[in-house]
């Protein structure tokens, strides 16, 4: 077993089986005998920040991800790899070549970046990672682990388990959008669907480099601009503070928020936004109050005009 982030010192393991309560078909899981996975061993990782932060992580949260990489084995079965990249129980029927790949190029790097730029506060659960090599075995392992049918084209995360559902055929971006959403939880809980998912959509099309994620001009793009040439995008503040992301027009929301957050980004602005507003979430609940703290002074609505100007200026393929 491996710690996400490098280290030396070696924590002890504790293999016991336990799978957390599921909806449907998924059941307890009895103890199973370890079969070979790619799997290595441990080291200890001091966590960045402040020096009275405890070392993160505790025995406590291995001894949790070995528990439940055993309990899943139980009810997956032999036809995954396992592996376990503190906090992260990763699990696929992926090649093991493949499955080390994406678990240390993608996950894990994903996750320091996201750890250095954003969230202070770790994982003090596993969080659980399914790699599905194609359609039909994502849909197959979906409805025999948490009973789900309808099931969205690329991957899904499931907040009560704690657990990413991918079909990973479909590339790596979608991943580390439920990335954003399952370490954010520990770190900015209650947040904004606005924000939300503007943040985790920010980074289905990113680059890692140097220990930092940045997004990219990405497909969601178009509509977005198409809205905006057609007067028919609406204002910013209305964005963030109206009750209605889910509604019909959700696609062209993702979208708004999406690309604000690359407009704060661009400007230096957006992980100064994210520490400001989480910290003051219960003052201001949509966020809307603290843009003009961050972006030198200027009014919402001065904002505003700035953004629209930059994302006529952008351009995808």
């Amino acid at each position: 077993m491996r710690l996400c982030a490098m280290g030396i010192a070696r924590l002890a393991l504790v293999a016991a089986a336990a799978w957390p309560a599921r909806v449907g078909l998924l059941r307890a899981a009895e103890p199973v005998a370890s079969r070979a996975s790619a799997t290595s061993a441990p080291g200890a990782y001091q966590a960045s920040g402040t020096a009275s932060r405890p070392s993160w992580p505790d025995a406590a949260l291995v001894t949790a991800c070995e528990r439940r990489l055993e309990g899943l084995r139980g009810v997956a079965g032999d036809g995954l790899r396992y592996r376990v990249e503190v906090p992260f129980v990763i699990a696929g029927d992926v090649s093991a070549a493949e499955l080390e790949r994406i678990a240390r190029g993608t996950v894990c790097r994903a996750a320091e970046a996201l750890w250095a730029g954003y969230f202070d506060r770790r994982p003090t659960e596993p969080i659980t990672v399914l790699l599905l090599a194609d359609a039909t075995s994502y849909t197959r392992y979906a409805e025999r682990l948490f009973g789900d049918t309808d099931l969205p084209h690329f991957g899904y995360y499931r907040r009560r388990e704690r657990t990413l559902v991918m079909n990973i055929a479909t590339g790596t971006g979608t991943l580390v959008h439920e990335l954003v959403h399952a370490l954010g939880d520990y770190d900015f809980r209650g947040r904004p669907d606005w924000f939300d998912e503007g943040l985790a959509s920010l980074y289905e099309q990113c680059t890692l480099a140097d220990g930092r994620i940045r997004g990219m001009v990405n497909w969601r793009l178009p509509a977005l601009q198409k809205a905006l040439a057609a007067g028919t995008l609406r204002p910013l503040s209305e964005l963030i503070t109206a009750d209605d992301f889910r509604g019909s027009r959700e696609g062209l929301n993702y979208a708004h928020a999406r690309y604000f957050c690359l407009y704060l980004e661009s400007q230096g602005w957006l992980q100064a936004y994210y520490r400001r507003f989480r910290d003051g979430f219960a003052d201001d609940p949509t966020g809307l109050r603290f843009l003009p703290e961050v972006c030198n002074g200027q009014s919402v609505q001065d904002i505003d005009r700035a953004y629209r100007r930059w994302l006529a200026t952008l351009a995808w393929r």
